[in-house]
C-alpha cells in the first residue's frame, strides 16, 4: 500500500535528449557506482492522495498548461545526495508557471524556491571529484527540450530509484 508521500510529479524528456540523459547517466551510474535512474525534471515530489485524485488533478494541470521549450544551461554539483550532479535549466516563467499551478491544484503550500534541473548523479561524491566529473562532461547534454507530456511517478526518496515508476502521463495543453 502505497503511503502519502510516495508520488511525484515529472517531466520525462523524450525522443533523442531521453536517449543522449539517459545514456550520460547510465556512464556514471556505472563509472562511479551510484545509482541509475529516468532523466527527469521534477515538478513536485512528495504527493499525497489517492492515484484516481492525482490522475484528475494531473489531468487539470495538463489542461491549463500548453507544451513549450527547456533551455539546459550547464552542469553544476551541491553538496545534497539527489542534487550531487545535475543540468541546471534555464528558469523559464513558463516552467515556474507549470511548478506554481502544480502548486495549487496538489494543494502544496510552501515557499521553497524551486530549481529547475535534471539530475546526472544521485550520491554522496567528494566535491573534487564532481569537478572533474564536469570538467570531463563539459556541455555534453541536450540544449533544450519539448515538454509535451508531465508524469506521475511511484517515487519516493525512500526507495531504491530503480523501483520508481510512471504510473499516469498527462498531455499538455
Amino acid at each position: 500500500m502505497k503511503k502519502p508521500g510516495d508520488y511525484a510529479l515529472w517531466i520525462i524528456p523524450k525522443g533523442k535528449a531521453y536517449g543522449e540523459l539517459k545514456k550520460l547517466i547510465d556512464v556514471l551510474s556505472h563509472i562511479y557506482s551510484t545509482p541509475s535512474f529516468e532523466p527527469h525534471i521534477t515538478v513536485l515530489g512528495r504527493l499525497t492522495g489517492s492515484e484516481l485524485e492525482l490522475f484528475s488533478k494531473g489531468t487539470q494541470l495538463g489542461s491549463t498548461i500548453r507544451p513549450f521549450h527547456a533551455s539546459l544551461r550547464k552542469i553544476e554539483h551541491l553538496d545534497e545526495y539527489f542534487r550531487c550532479l545535475f543540468i541546471r535549466l534555464e528558469r523559464s516563467e513558463k516552467l515556474i508557471d507549470l511548478h506554481n499551478k502544480a502548486k495549487i491544484i496538489f494543494d502544496i503550500r510552501g515557499r521553497e524556491y524551486y530549481m529547475p534541473h535534471i539530475s546526472l548523479m544521485y550520491g554522496n561524491l567528494d566535491p573534487s571529484l564532481k569537478e572533474k566529473i564536469i570538467s570531463e562532461r563539459g556541455n555534453s547534454f541536450p540544449d533544450t527540450l519539448d515538454i509535451k507530456h508531465i508524469q506521475l511517478v511511484s517515487a519516493s526518496v525512500e526507495t531504491d530509484p530503480a523501483e520508481w515508476r510512471v504510473i499516469k502521463e498527462f498531455p499538455l495543453g
